[in-house]
């Protein structure tokens, strides 16, 4: 629920400005008084037109009588000229005391000189109590500054799921989507809607109460998210009693929507490690090519609708609302388990929307998966690594053969990588259904040079280097593998390996916005966050934490507690603090537990009650050469980014 609107109306308000100055100019001339490029910053701190007017005269000419004759024509002039701009005060005036009968606290940004922006609204808006009045730092260049809305936040105790950002210019739409608070974008800052548009606004509005419709359809959605993470089971929070085996319901919800999967051109993606990772990939490549492209994985780490994407885009709040409106009695009557409603939304968004292509990942093994009701273009399977032994079977053959039940008849599969106990099943599977089986083995990805931020990669195929110098962003070393899946798919696909596949690895970031594969979210100190959370993923994780060249390495840790933590111990680096930490949900290994797997494998740990506490102890005690590592679970990762 939205309990903070920080507005950042600097644009309207010193647009506003502007008028007054070139109104004071327009009068001192019309008097034969010299005039000047008036600061409004400068000359208006909030004491009134009387004073703006004041300081503009010649200092000779600033006797009461002059003053006020000059007020005499100001105000009509000015009223006459700038009314339509000047008419939304009243609006704002009648929304913010609106919002303050609703008991949503009120806050004032401003990514320009903040020492104007507080009398400025005080001096428009005298009723109106601010919670928070914060602006730019001294010395921090003008920029989209996340750092405001935290500081807001910080002193009206408000998540970043209840505070709605309010600007009127591109920076400020920016600032939001840095901070990762919902933005709305307003029209009375005399901005033009495309800028807005392009520039990330979530909503637009052309007058002050419209904000309260915004606000009331982002309630709705809170309400409706909350119904179904508290209703449905979801396996993402409690593990396998949230499994519902069989295609039945999922069945049942494409009847009740008019079969949508079978609208979809699709390719399906399966497997233990990288199906996340390559389906951004695909994602990335096809909206380079111009498509417009559907993209569905899981789980998410901050926002539900991270799941459901077209373009990089997460489905609109307003979409997920009348979607549940439409349909939420006939689906709860099935009773579905919160994957396959999602899923159902998923393909019924996709095809409502009409995407040119849609990449499905899925959920949890293949054969029995929900998204496996339909038939793609192609059929995916990255690598094969136990986990899920309860469900999937406790050898990596029984694993192999749930993950090929995605293979479809006559549907070309790719292998990614594949052993003696894997391939014979997939082989198996592929011929009884005449599905042409292909492997990444033909594809090499080799990395030259690397940074911190980026590797530079040459790319074979068949022998023969195909791109070289790609600048590629995924700094996990696995990822090596991952795009060779990828090659090999598109391959399979007849698709040209020329510069489009260029673009696809090297804007794979800002078009798909993939969250959490080795991301580096800081340089000082260095920190990196993984959601790997298998022995598969820790094998390849673990290698390349021992790599690193800092001083000390500091890993801030969690599990679920269905996943094998003794034999991902055995992997750790030795030469590291641990700082073990458990999330905010149910499955979670509680930290106590952890701590004495660590002491009697000799590793230096520490437990601490929450992701939070950990990582601050972690940040506290690096130093600048230091690298803090953030994982263990997506459920780390994702608490974290939260906070």
């Amino acid at each position: 629920m939205i309990k903070v609107v920080v507005f950042d109306l600097d644009g309207t308000l010193l647009n506003t400005l502007d008028d007054l100055a070139d109104s004071t100019n327009h009068i001192l001339a019309q008097h034969g008084f010299p005039t000047h490029p008036l600061d409004a910053y400068r000359y208006f701190v909030g004491n009134g037109i009387a004073k703006l007017v004041e300081r503009a005269l010649p200092a000779e000419h600033r006797t009461a009588t002059t003053i006020q004759t000059m007020l005499n024509e100001f105000i009509p002039y000015y009223n006459l000229h700038k009314a339509d701009k000047t008419s939304v005060y009243p609006g704002m005036t009648q929304l913010m005391k609106t919002l303050q009968q609703k008991g949503i606290q009120i806050a004032v940004a401003s990514n320009k000189v903040h020492s104007a922006m507080q009398p400025l609204m005080e001096h428009y808006f005298p009723e109106i109590h601010f919670a928070a009045a914060l602006g730019q730092r001294e010395g921090i260049p003008i920029k989209p500054d996340a750092a405001i809305v935290n500081d807001i936040m910080a002193v009206c105790k408000a998540k970043r799921s209840e505070v709605l950002y309010v600007g009127d210019t591109s920076v400020d739409m920016q600032t939001a989507a840095n901070a990762r608070v919902t933005s709305v974008g307003v029209l009375w800052g005399f901005r033009d809607r495309k800028e807005l548009e392009q520039s990330g606004a979530q909503y637009i509005i052309e007058k002050p109460e419209e904000l309260l419709s915004v606000m009331d359809l982002l309630n709705r959605y809170d309400e409706i998210t909350e119904h179904i993470f508290q209703c449905l089971p979801m396996y993402h929070k409690i593990g396998t009693a949230a499994y519902k085996e069989g295609l039945e319901n999922i069945e049942t919800l494409m009847d009740i929507l008019d079969h949508p999967e079978k609208k979809l051109r699709a390719i399906h993606v399966a497997g233990t490690n990288g199906k996340g990772s390559v389906t951004h990939l695909l994602s990335s490549y096809f909206q380079e090519l111009g498509y417009k492209t559907g993209l569905y994985t899981s789980p998410h780490l901050v926002d539900f609708r991270e799941r459901i994407k077209i373009n990089g885009q997460m489905m609109t709040k307003k979409a997920v609302v009348d979607f549940f409106t439409r349909h939420w009695q006939q689906f709860e009557q099935i009773e579905p388990s919160f994957f396959e409603m999602t899923t159902a939304m998923a393909f019924d968004y996709f095809a409502s929307e009409k995407v040119d292509i849609a990449i499905i990942e899925v959920g949890l093994g293949g054969r029995l998966d929900a998204t496996n009701v339909i038939t793609p273009e192609l059929s995916v399977i990255t690598n094969i690594s136990l986990e899920h032994t309860a469900l999937l079977g406790n050898t990596l053959a029984k694993i192999a053969f749930e993950k090929a039940g995605i293979i479809k008849p006559g549907v070309p599969v790719v292998i990614g990588e594949y052993n003696e106990e894997t391939m014979p099943v997939f082989q198996e599977v592929a011929t009884l259904r005449h599905a042409p089986l292909f492997t990444a083995d033909e594809v090499k990805v080799s990395v030259q040079s690397e940074t911190k931020e980026v590797k530079c990669i040459d790319i074979e195929k068949d022998n023969a280097v195909i791109l070289s110098n790609v600048q590629m962003p995924l700094m996990g070393d696995y990822q090596l593998k991952n795009v060779a899946t990828f090659i090999a798919a598109l391959s399979a696909l007849h698709c040209p390996l020329d510069d489009t596949l260029r673009r696809a690895i090297e804007h794979l970031l800002p078009n798909t916005h993939l969250l959490g594969r080795w991301q580096v979210v800081s340089q000082h100190p260095y920190t990196v966050c993984d959601t790997g959370h298998n022995v598969g993923g820790w094998i390849e994780n673990a290698a390349q934490l021992r790599k690193q060249d800092c001083q000390q390495l500091r890993v801030v840790i969690g599990f679920a507690n269905d996943k094998d933590v003794e034999s991902i111990i055995h992997l750790l680096p030795e030469k590291a603090f641990y700082y073990l930490c458990q999330a905010n949900i149910n499955r979670a290994l509680p930290s106590e537990e952890m701590l004495p797997m660590f002491t009697k494998n000799h590793l230096q740990a520490h437990a601490y009650p929450t992701v939070k506490a950990a990582y601050l102890a972690a940040l506290a005690d690096a130093g600048p050469d230091d690298m803090i590592y953030i994982g263990g679970s997506n459920f780390v990762v994702g608490e974290w980014m939260e906070e």
